[in-house]
């Protein structure tokens, strides 16, 4: 007798695999190199709809991925329509604006001043001469001393307003990107401050918050309070750049970034305390039974905390998993985590599908999806692990399964986070969130209790990040890896994968060797005797990276505007990160400008004992810094070079003594009394800086023909840099509608490579404090040739390189990233 086949099981339409579906198609449009027309996303978002809510299986996961594409496309749309027009762009604007978020405190770093400055956002009330930019967000800076400025703050000011922008360099942080997750209409600053007017005083929310940090700042003074302010109220304006150093070398930034953990146990100590007080006054259990009184309860206390944290991306992840659980009890069906965490997610990507632009929104839902997936249950009936055994394998699931997303989005990998997390986890979340929590709360009726909660709460996180800063000393303690490619981040996941598997897995270490592409990447390097020049974007400023094939030199580090724009953090040294430089072998400072030396101090921090090349004052606190003055023949006694590499007769470079003043051949006394640095023989290659300089991605390609030479001494050695350059840039393709440089970027700035030619002519006199370098004839795509030569007691110094038998290398990308 034939049995009629089993029903095919529909997918539910608000399930994972829809939520999936829903996600790629969000992510799919994130790489669009431009946006189609509006009208296009609003037919797929209904006819997706349709098919998402009526289809069976296949076409179900087809409509939630159209209605993704759609949805995605018609907030993109919007997003892009917030920004100001053209037109708008330098003009003073006379603007009622309304403070929102926390006001942020720093300083300007431009050349020798030390002035003020405070940035915020706003939302613009009135605009008389531009009415259509009412409602808008911006985001500004007050330049000098600023009055009390606080969230939600009503004044009336003079704005200069331009549109959001970005660098486009490999690693770092991406404002533009930033501000188009935000929707912000522009960026700016305040014209006129002193004529600026207060309308109305702060209230709301984030009022209250600012209110509540500073009060309880200024009763408990004590060092751990800056911990503990972010903990509690999500307020890390307090934290020293040393602190987040420390925080990222030891993989803890998590920690003081409120995160749906935390909001998670929070409601957990509610839905307790909920419990036990019911179990003390059983009348409470009459109209409501424990287990309702208990979800309600563990639900208020996480709306409660998600809101003294701001309602970030993880906090609003965490409220909604928790509220998907309560919805589930009371239509009395069974709580199903992964259900939870289908709903949360979906109602995310509904809300904001811009929110996948986020880090937080990747890092946070991947990382609750890799427990869900590993330690979501028993496994085969085996008995469920003990606190130590979950805690252990917690952090083995989050270590492996979150580091390829790590190492992608911010190129670094922390070799002793798992054993700071094994001993930071439990102190910060089961000890002073707590306390943190308690103490603010009680501080609003009882301040001598509240203080003292928080002052223990504050004691034991500082003894936490005392231990956490010996941590960050190790050496390697974190690594820093180039920016990997999508091939590799996708190899990498799929090892994790395979490596979280459960226990007796065939082959489960096979896994490992997928994730040799992305911990050590194969990095394209210039041949022996060539080079190859990244012009770093560093918006007005100038930073330039010449790499051989074993060197590296940085000229000049970008501006430093204060309020987070130093360059040489935010754009320069994720640069030279991504781009696989470890070291540098000599950081060139042209001169004093802040355009051009702010960046320094990052740089220096991030590469120690880089040998510095420069004009005094401004190095003259640095003990590798020589002075040069007057000529000299170089020796012949040259040290083995590279194959290819020929020694030339004739003087290149003025050389340096151990004191940092000239020699020659025939004296020692400097031939004449005018200082000048070693950057003044590097000024040679100024012309061949500024050439790159000017072949942005948005210019067309250009070249300038130069020779150049630069040396340092160290020692009884001295390494020379001579080349002939022509340097060029071709201009770059429009890359993604949002220009996303890091993740989503379709084509990079090109820089030209090449290999060196014969220099017949290459010298430089110094008289008078100048330096010269006369330009060859003949010119092609040429490199950089590296000779460490040793230096007799009289004399020092290094030959012009020549590989003419090289052949020069077309133009190619600098990196790719997809």
């Amino acid at each position: 007798m034939l049995q009629r086949p089993a029903p095919r099981r529909h997918l539910p339409p608000l399930g994972l695999a829809s939520a999936l579906a829903l996600l790629a198609g969000i992510t799919v449009l994130m790489g669009f190199p431009e946006l189609p027309p509006a009208g296009g996303f609003a037919v797929a978002c209904l006819a997706g709809a349709s098919a998402w809510w009526r289809g069976r299986r296949a076409l179900r996961l087809a409509g939630a991925f159209t209605v993704g594409l759609g949805l995605a496309g018609l907030h993109g749309h919007h997003a892009l329509a917030q920004r100001i027009d053209a037109d708008v762009v330098g003009v003073d604007l006379e603007v009622e604006l309304r403070i929102t978020g926390l006001v942020r405190q720093g300083t300007v770093a431009a050349s020798g001043s030390g002035r003020g400055f405070t940035g915020f956002d706003a939302v613009l009330v009135s605009v008389p001469q531009v009415p259509e930019l009412e409602g808008r967000r911006v985001s500004l800076g007050w330049y000098g001393p600023a009055p009390g400025l606080a969230p939600g703050q009503v004044w009336e000011m003079q704005l200069r307003l331009r549109r959001p922008r970005g660098v486009l360099n490999p690693g770092g942080f991406d404002r533009e990107r930033r501000a188009l997750e935000q929707r912000l209409a522009a960026t700016g600053y305040v014209r006129q401050p002193d004529q600026a007017r207060l309308l109305s005083d702060g209230g709301g929310l984030d009022a209250w918050r600012s209110r509540t940090s500073e009060r309880l700042g200024q009763r408990v003074a004590h060092p751990g309070m800056r911990f503990v302010l972010g903990l509690s109220l999500g307020d890390t304006r307090q934290m020293q750049p040393q602190d987040w150093d420390a925080l990222r070398a030891t993989g803890l930034t998590h920690l003081l970034a409120i995160s749906g953990f935390h909001v998670g146990v929070v409601a957990g100590l509610g839905a307790l305390l909920a419990g036990a007080l019911s179990r003390l006054w059983p009348a409470m259990t009459r109209r409501l039974p424990r287990p309702m009184l208990m979800a309600w309860t563990a639900l208020a206390c996480a709306i409660v905390y998600a809101a003294a944290a701001g309602f970030s991306l993880p906090t609003q992840r965490a409220v909604l998993m928790i509220a998907a659980a309560l919805l589930a009890r009371l239509a009395r069906r069974p709580v199903v985590a992964a259900n939870s965490f289908a709903l949360a997610l979906l109602a995310v990507l509904l809300v904001d599908p811009l929110a996948v632009l986020s880090p937080g929104f990747w890092l946070s839902f991947l990382g609750v999806g890799w427990l869900l997936w590993c330690l979501g249950g028993s496994q085969g009936g085996a008995k469920p692990p003990g606190y130590l055994g979950a805690l252990l394998g917690t952090q083995w699931v989050a270590s492996v399964g979150l580091l390829p997303l790590t190492v992608w989005f911010f190129g670094q990998a922390s070799v002793v986070g798992p054993l700071a997390n094994l001993l930071g986890i439990p102190l910060v979340t089961l000890v002073v969130v707590p306390l943190a929590l308690l103490g603010t709360l009680l501080s609003l009726a009882w301040s001598a209790g509240g203080e003292a909660l928080l002052w223990t709460a504050a004691t034991l996180v500082e003894q936490g990040a005392r231990g956490m800063r010996a941590l960050a000393q190790w050496p390697g303690a974190m690594r820093h890896l180039p920016a990997p490619g999508l091939p590799a981040l996708l190899l990498a996941l799929g090892g994790a994968a395979w490596l979280l598997m459960p226990r007796g897995t065939p082959g489960r270490a096979m896994a490992l060797p997928l994730f040799l592409p992305l911990l050590w990447p194969r990095l394209p390097t210039p041949a022996p005797g060539g080079f190859e020049i990244h012009v770093i974007d560093v918006g007005q400023g100038l930073s330039l990276l010449v790499r051989t094939h074993a060197h590296a030199l940085l000229y000049d580090t970008g501006p430093n505007a204060g309020g987070g724009m130093d360059m040489g953090a935010t754009a320069v040294v994720p640069t030279l990160h991504a781009l696989g430089v470890d070291r540098l072998d000599a950081l060139v400072i042209s001169h004093g400008d802040n355009d051009h030396v702010g960046g320094m101090p990052s740089v220096l921090r991030a590469f120690p004992g880089t040998p510095l090349w420069g004009q005094a004052p401004w190095l003259e606190r640095e003990p590798r810094t020589t002075r040069c003055a007057g000529t000299m023949p170089f020796s012949r006694r040259a040290a083995p070079r590279p194959p290819g590499v020929q020694v030339l007769p004739g003087p290149v470079l003025p050389a340096c003594n151990g004191t940092g003043t000239a020699s020659s051949s025939a004296s020692s006394t400097p031939r004449h009394s005018s200082p000048m640095s070693a950057t003044k023989a590097a000024a040679c290659c100024a012309s061949a800086a500024r050439a790159a300089a000017h072949c942005s991605p948005a210019t067309s390609a250009m070249s300038s023909n130069v020779a150049c030479c630069a040396c340092t001494v160290t020692g009884s050695a001295a390494t020379c840099w001579c080349w002939a350059t022509t340097a060029a840039a071709a201009p770059a393709a429009p890359g993604s509608w949002m220009r996303l440089p890091r993740t989503w970027r379709s084509t990079r700035p090109r820089t030209r490579r090449g290999s060196t030619i014969p220099i017949p002519t290459c010298s430089s006199a110094c008289a008078k404090g100048t330096c010269r370098c006369r330009t060859p004839e003949i010119m092609d795509t040429s490199g950089c040739a590296w000779i460490p030569a040793r230096r007799p007691p009289s004399s020092a110094g290094a030959r012009c390189g020549d590989a003419s038998g090289t052949k020069p290398r077309p133009a190619s990308e600098s990196w790719v990233k997809l």
